[in-house]
């Protein structure tokens, strides 16, 4: 595992930020884009999950589905039917 340091600095003018874990790439998003509501209507329908010893709130499986959707790029369309299909079993 290898670690990089980012200043505070750069951190806050990002949208996003992709990393790439022993899971593959994941993508870390700052702002709550195509969301009308922001950050508070992200946050009703959030899950807590623990990374690395700390919990965070992530937006809940359905709200994801809805930003992938409306991102609409290739790679959000491709993992799209997965994401429903589990997003229909819950």
């Amino acid at each position: 595992m290898r670690a990089i340091a980012i200043q505070d600095h750069a951190i806050c003018q990002m949208n996003t930020l992709t990393v790439v874990t022993d899971y593959g790439p994941r993508d870390l998003c700052f702002g709550s884009a195509g969301f009308d509501g922001g950050y508070e209507a992200l946050a009703t329908d959030a899950v807590t999950i623990q990374a690395v010893r700390i919990e965070m709130p992530v937006a809940s499986l359905a709200d994801f589905v809805a930003f992938r959707r409306a991102a609409g790029r290739p790679k959000d369309v491709v993992v799209l039917p997965a994401r429903e299909a589990r997003l229909s079993e819950q």
